[in-house]
C-alpha cells in the first residue's frame, strides 16, 4: 500500500501488518495509536512532516525519513521490541520511551521525554528538547554522533561515543549508573561529577578532568585518559 503525496489524517488507531509506504511530503496525522505489528513494514520515502497524537510501537520494521515527526500527546509512549529509528523528532507533548529509540538527526520541542527502564535513546545530533528525564535505574543514553553538547542533566548510564569534543554542562553532576566512553569521543568536566557505577574510557577517548573533582564509587577502567 502507498499513501498518496497528499495529506493523509487517520483518526483512529493504526494497525500496519505487512508493509505501507508514505510517498511524497504532504503531511500524514496519527490522532490514534500507531503499532508496527510484527512482519510489518512501515516505509518513508518522502521527507514528509508526521504528527502522532498518541503512543508508537515499533514491534515490526520501521524506516522512516529525514521529515519532522512531531508527538503531541500527554502521557504517551515509545515502545516495542524493535528499534524505533526516526531521525527529526519534535516533542510538544510528554512521552515515555519504554524501548529502543533513535535519533539520529535532532531532538527538539517544548514537551518532555522520560526515560523508562531500561529504555535506551541514541542521540545522533543535537538535542534541545525542554525536558529530558534520564535517571530511571537502568536506562541508557548514547550521544554517538560527532561533535554534541550533552544536555544539561543527570543520567543513570551515559556513553559517549562516536567522534569529536562532547561537551558537558554544569548541570550534569550525577551518573548513577555507569560513564562510558569509546571511539574517539572526548570529554572535559565543567564541574564536579559523581559517578555511581563504572567509569570506562575506551582506547582512543579522553576524559579532561581539568581542575574540577570526578568521584566514581566502583571502578574507572581507564586506558587513555587526563584527569
Amino acid at each position: 500500500m502507498v499513501a498518496a503525496t497528499n495529506t493523509l489524517t487517520v483518526t483512529g488507531k493504526t494497525n500496519i501488518n505487512s508493509t505501507i509506504t508514505f510517498a511524497g511530503t504532504g503531511a500524514k496525522t496519527f490522532t490514534g495509536k500507531v503499532i508496527i505489528n510484527p512482519g510489518g513494514t512501515w516505509n518513508e520515502t518522502g521527507a514528509a512532516p508526521f504528527s502522532f497524537a498518541d503512543s508508537l510501537q515499533n514491534d515490526g520494521t520501521m524506516n522512516a525519513s529525514t521529515g519532522v515527526h512531531t508527538f503531541t500527546g500527554t502521557g504517551r509512549a515509545f515502545s516495542g521490541i524493535s528499534m524505533i529509528p526516526i531521525p527529526n523528532v519534535t516533542i510538544s507533548g510528554s512521552y515515555i520511551n519504554n524501548g529502543d529509540l533513535s535519533v539520529g538527526t535532532a531532538l527538539a520541542g517544548g514537551g518532555s521525554l522520560t526515560q523508562a527502564a531500561p529504555a535506551v535513546l541514541y542521540i545522533g545530533g543535537t538535542s534541545a528538547i525542554t525536558t529530558l528525564t534520564a535517571t530511571a535505574s537502568g536506562n541508557t543514553v548514547y550521544y554517538n554522533g560527532a561533535a554534541q553538547t550533552v544536555m544539561a542533566v543527570n543520567y543513570y548510564n551515559l556513553f559517549l561515543s562516536g567522534s569529536g569534543v562532547k561537551t558537558l554542562q554544569a548541570g550534569t553532576t550525577t551518573i548513577g549508573g555507569t560513564l562510558k566512553l569509546t571511539g574517539t569521543a572526548s570529554t572535559s568536566l565543567v564541574g564536579a561529577l559523581s559517578v555511581t557505577g563504572n567509569a570506562d574510557l575506551e582506547s582512543g577517548s579522553t576524559l579532561n578532568g581539568a581542575t574540577f573533582n570526578l568521584s566514581v564509587r566502583r571502578k574507572l577502567d581507564q586506558q587513555w585518559w587526563d584527569i
